[in-house]
């Protein structure tokens, strides 16, 4: 058996952008058609790039800081989508 290996560059082909990013996310989404109870909870996931900083400062250690898990426990992770998915699977198998 013989392995064809491709010879990859560490180049990047754009540059990673300087963090935090100044509201992407903010600007790049139509919240037109979520409720108003929605587009609050959207709004309350922005924060400011001085808040942003300080986060970052607070959360380095991340498993053991309060803020960290804090933080993340509302949000979409991706830990969460395993769990999401195996729970979505056992329900499959259920009915």
């Amino acid at each position: 058996m013989s392995f064809n290996l491709i010879h990859y560059t560490l180049e990047p082909i754009l540059a990673f952008p300087n963090l935090p990013v100044i509201d992407v996310m903010i600007t790049n989404v139509d919240t037109n058609n979520l409720t108003e109870d929605k587009k609050l909870d959207f709004k309350s996931l922005h924060v400011t790039v001085e808040d942003a900083i300080q986060i970052k400062s607070e959360t380095q250690t991340k498993g053991t800081s309060s803020m960290w898990h804090a933080l993340r426990q509302f949000r979409i992770t991706a830990g969460k989508i395993g769990q999401i998915w195996r729970i979505k699977m056992i329900e499959a198998l259920e009915t």
